[in-house]
């Protein structure tokens, strides 16, 4: 039979079930509890992960599955419909409800539906510790005998409480439990028995009839599809009739499950409050205040990550410089279609990617991951909701947006999230936003250009992102046809100290080190294709060679936006990998072979060139183009991936660089008529 474990000696078992609404811990504990043995794939037919693993009992090993966070299991997202339908279809031989501690009321009301599913069920309060800290630890006692079930308190990032669940997981299997009904109203309760025994006699539901029962009530579409599916069009039918003589059920079904919970966080000794972050969200969600602080905090985070990357960068760019100069003396006898490749290509390219990159990179990740782990990112989404609806966008837009700070590609993943429309509008805007290596480049030219004042000109940069973003929105809103808006709806967690050794070690570990190696990979064969396009045909000068002749070729249409040959060529050079600009830079101003003083501000240097070519006009409108034109080629993969559709994925690219061009030309025209 599929999906079943030995655990209790030869008794065969079901897997286990994680449920539990986002930012409750639910991931970490998955984690904790199977280590290393987990995988990460996709529900079938469904673009949401799904992450199984096996866990060591005390008795056996078995199989864990960690459905998506939901915040119910009656609603209509793609989440909800995987979580009750797995609960429905593979019945798990138990299911851990995760509920956060300082929050119990939001896990106890989801715990309730999940119990009328099946009543093997056992929960699991997380976060513990800040339940301490902040003097409101639930009574676990109290609430085990108020919820007749187990109930286990865990840390999971510190181990705490595993053992104990572990062995209350172990008990559950050889012990099933016996329903604990938690009795609506009287007539509710009459036409629930009574569509139950219509499902019965349809052979609909087996031990969750009560549940499906109770989806009927409220008239949801996805059960009402499932229990068609299952023979059971008689129950849908008398669902329906029964539904018109009790009036308005969902809100009455929603009030009784809010009231039961509040009931039983009260007998556990729960305050459902934290003081602490409803005084700080007075100030951060304040209705005049909010937008100012997230600006402040885009403005600071740049401050940090400008400042802090330009000393590492140089640092690196001289440890580049001098391992190209002992290669070129290692290999001075060599012939120069083997030194230069090798040198010039490849030390001197991947070396600009990774002395680019990597500070600005590990700052700004370690930044992301402190404001993720402290809880204010969902705020800045509640506070950019507001904004976003002026356009018809949402703030889930705009976590998937900063999503894409790190990489474009986890961006437009995270936008399954979202449906309809505003998803296609979340994975087209996406890219508008600069990722990490167009990041690295901008901190680059900003610093070389605009010196102590970079950070302000990075901030400006992002704000013009920002309004390209609002502005593709409205644009796409307009345009494309699909679902119409679904209300916005985000958990606000408690504000909490980041533990600072676990987030800098994940971001660094988990993001910092795969982009870099993704970036260095790709660019080090494109660092070689394009020395040999600089450098082919053989003995002529550069303006002869590939490169040159590309660069001939589009000078003049960049004219109009202060830009030259070189600079537009860079840029296609740049679809590959947006880290290659530095890079790329150095190969169509035929400096590539001349990098005497690699990457510095000394004479021979590619920033002494560069310094002495561009005006400060020119290095802003090349910024504004690179950061705006169009994503890189893997990106442009995902797109299609994700979308489905080659003229979504045509638009994807038209809009950025329409965007680019538009505020390029703007750019230099207002410029130059103020005589920069």
């Amino acid at each position: 039979m599929k999906g079943l474990t030995t655990v209790q000696g030869s008794q065969k078992v079901r897997p286990l079930a994680l449920v539990g609404q986002p930012n409750t811990g639910k991931t970490t504990l998955f984690n904790a509890l199977t280590g290393l043995s987990h995988h990460v794939g996709n529900w079938p037919g469904k673009t949401v992960d799904r992450a199984e693993g096996r866990v060591q009992l005390p008795k056996g090993e078995m199989s864990v599955v960690d459905l998506p966070g939901t915040y119910a299991l009656t609603g209509g997202s793609v989440e909800e419909e995987i979580a009750w339908s797995y609960l429905l279809d593979e019945r798990p031989s138990v299911v851990i409800v995760v509920a956060e501690a300082t929050r119990l009321r939001r896990g106890l009301r989801l715990l309730l539906e999940v119990r009328e599913i099946t009543p093997n069920v056992l929960l699991a309060v997380t976060m513990m510790d800040e339940a301490r800290r902040q003097g409101i630890p639930p009574n676990l006692e109290v609430l085990a005998r108020e919820l007749a079930l187990p109930v286990v308190g865990v840390v999971a990032p510190k181990g705490e409480g595993l053992d104990e669940l572990k062995s209350a997981i172990a008990s559950r299997i050889a012990t099933p439990a016996n329903p604990q009904i938690a009795p609506y109203e009287a007539e509710v309760e009459v036409a629930v028995l009574e569509l139950e025994r219509v499902l019965d006699e349809e052979g609909v539901g087996r031990r969750s009839t009560r549940w499906l029962a109770l989806r009927l009530l409220e008239g949801d579409k996805g059960t009402q599809s499932w229990i068609e599916e299952q023979g059971g069009k008689r129950a849908i039918v008398k669902g329906k009739q029964l539904a018109l003589s009790l009036g308005d059920v969902q809100n009455r079904l929603v009030l009784a499950k809010i009231e039961r919970a509040r009931y039983w966080e009260r007998m556990a000794g729960g305050t459902g409050r934290d003081l602490k972050t409803e005084k700080i969200d007075r100030l951060v969600l304040h209705p005049l205040l909010a937008f100012p602080i997230v600006l402040a905090v885009f403005a600071f985070i740049f401050w940090v990550t400008v400042t802090g990357a330009a000393p590492i960068s140089g640092f690196l760019m001289s440890l580049f410089d001098s391992l190209a100069e002992g290669a070129r003396t290692l290999l001075s006898d060599t012939s120069f279609w083997v030194r230069g490749p090798i040198v010039e290509g490849l030390i001197y390219g991947v070396g600009a990617v990774i002395a680019v990159m990597l500070p600005t990179m590990a700052i700004f990740f370690v930044l992301f991951a402190v404001l993720e782990d402290s809880g204010l990112i969902p705020r800045i989404a509640f506070t950019m909701d507001k904004v976003m609806k002026s356009v018809g966008g949402q703030g889930k837009q705009c976590l998937t947006c900063m999503m894409a700070y790190g990489c474009n590609i986890p961006g437009i993943y995270s936008a399954r999230i979202m449906r309809g429309r505003d998803r296609t509008v979340a994975i087209l805007t996406n890219a508008i936003n600069p990722c990490n290596g167009r990041l690295g480049g901008m901190v680059f030219l900003s610093a070389l250009f605009f010196g102590r004042h970079a950070w302000m000109m990075m901030a400006a940069l992002v704000a013009i992102s920002w309004l390209m973003v609002f502005l593709a929105t409205w644009f796409l809103n307009g345009v494309l046809k699909g679902e119409g808006k679904v209300p916005f709806l985000i958990e606000l967690p408690p504000y909490r100290k980041p533990d600072w050794g676990r987030v800098i070690g994940r971001a660094l570990k988990t993001k910092v080190w795969g982009v870099l190696w993704r970036a260095a990979a790709v660019a080090a064969p494109f660092c070689l294709v394009f020395w040999f396009m600089s450098n082919l045909p053989a003995g002529v000068p550069f303006t002869e060679t590939y490169t040159g002749r590309l660069v001939g070729a589009l000078d003049p249409y960049g004219v109009p936006f202060g830009l030259d040959g070189a600079m537009l060529s860079s840029l296609i050079y740049t679809i590959p990998a947006k880290e290659l600009m530095a890079a790329s830079l150095a190969m169509t101003y035929g400096q590539a072979t001349d990098l005497a003083a690699g990457f510095s501000l000394e004479a021979g240097g590619l920033g002494a060139f560069l310094k002495a070519h561009w005006s400060d006009l020119s290095a802003f409108c090349y910024l504004l183009f690179y950061m705006l034109y169009l994503p890189c080629g893997y990106t442009t993969v995902v797109i299609h991936k994700e979308t489905k559709s080659w003229g979504l994925t045509l638009l994807s690219q038209a809009l950025p660089l329409s965007l680019a061009i538009g505020a390029a030309f703007l750019a230099y025209r207002i410029g130059s008529a103020f005589g920069f």
